[in-house]
């Protein structure tokens, strides 16, 4: 078992690591939206202009890279 401080210390890396990640993921040119939900909201809005043939395509690359970075999330996050 490890020790308290250990653990701390273990958590820290992890948090720094998850920070690390999602500064990676950033594009400063593009705004962010005040919560995922209004951001998936606003990205469906922006889908909604596409014809229909496109919309499935373009709603699959985006769950995907989601999914992506939430598993990715999870991963450097467990400690």
């Amino acid at each position: 078992m490890r020790s308290i401080e250990a653990q701390y210390a273990a958590q820290d890396a992890a948090r720094d690591d998850i920070i690390k990640l999602a500064s990676g993921l950033q594009a400063p040119m593009f705004a962010t939206k005040g919560s995922i939900g209004e951001a998936y909201e606003y990205a469906y809005t922006i889908i909604e202009t596409l014809e229909p043939k496109d919309k499935v395509a373009v709603i699959t690359a985006m769950q995907v890279l989601i999914n992506t970075i939430a598993e990715q999330v999870k991963q450097v996050g467990e400690v």
